[in-house]
């Protein structure tokens, strides 16, 4: 599944990083900042460790449902609810794009 650079969401444009080295937690995968915008996705674990593609596309369905709770529902999810949501939409949408 190809994870979208850019995307638009309530009328802001979120970037997406790949790649992303989190030093101040080393058990993130993910991080959504609706301050700036931005979805950051790890590639690899804390013990530098190539994570599997679907953990960095679930990660990305993950952090996505994190800005769609911030901007439409006043962030009400809990951490539960947005993991939840996202494995949900991370099994569609796999579904519909696989080969």
């Amino acid at each position: 599944m190809k994870i979208p650079e850019r995307f638009q969401l309530g009328g802001h444009t979120f970037t997406v990083r790949e790649g992303h080295v989190f030093v101040e937690r080393t058990d993130l995968y993910g991080q959504c900042d609706t301050g700036r915008n931005e979805l950051r996705l790890a590639a690899v674990t804390s013990g530098g460790a190539p994570l599997a593609r679907s953990v960095v596309e679930q990660a990305f369905f993950h952090e996505l449902t994190h800005a769609i709770d911030a901007i439409f529902c006043n962030r009400k999810l809990t951490e539960d609810q947005t993991e939840q949501l996202a494995q949900g939409f991370y099994q569609v949408v796999r579904q519909m794009v696989a080969p």
